[in-house]
């Protein structure tokens, strides 16, 4: 509301896209998205801090929005205590990557329509639960050493 307003300029916000707040700015007022994964690569900013990805807001995200902008992307993180069995963290993340999990994310938030087996330990620099780390050994994603179960 305050860009509506002009009492700001510009906002920040951490969210997939497309995002409802800008959705709604896009409905009555003119956007421009900045590209923040160049400047991100350029200064090392990208390589301190591996827990941000580098992606890019798609064409059509937002009305005007006619080329892929770069930006800074964040992961989504499943947090479990360390004292919930194995069993069921396996099970959990199993489920989730499934083929009917991935329709039923995507079908209910859009930014999860990229999800892949692949691409779902990009990012994480906090280790494993041991029972998410037998999932991905057993679908064949690598797990890197700094993330490995204690």
């Amino acid at each position: 509301e305050a860009l509506k307003d002009g009492q700001v300029d510009s906002y920040h916000w951490q969210s997939g896209a497309p995002n409802a707040a800008v959705l709604d700015t896009v409905a009555t007022h003119e956007i421009m998205l900045l590209d923040l994964a160049t400047p991100a690569k350029a200064s090392g900013f990208a390589d301190r801090y591996p827990y941000y990805l580098l992606g890019e807001i798609p064409v059509g995200a937002y009305k005007g929005v006619d080329k892929p902008v770069p930006t800074i992307l964040t992961g989504t993180y499943w947090i479990v205590h360390k004292d919930v069995p194995d069993d069921i963290v396996y099970e959990m993340t199993r489920v989730a990557y499934s083929d009917e999990g991935h329709q039923y994310m995507k079908q209910t938030f859009r930014p999860l329509a990229d999800m892949t087996r692949e691409q779902a330990l990009k990012g994480l620099t906090v280790p494993l639960h041991p029972g998410a780390q037998r999932f991905w050994q057993e679908v064949g994603v690598p797990v890197p050493d700094n993330i490995r179960a204690p």
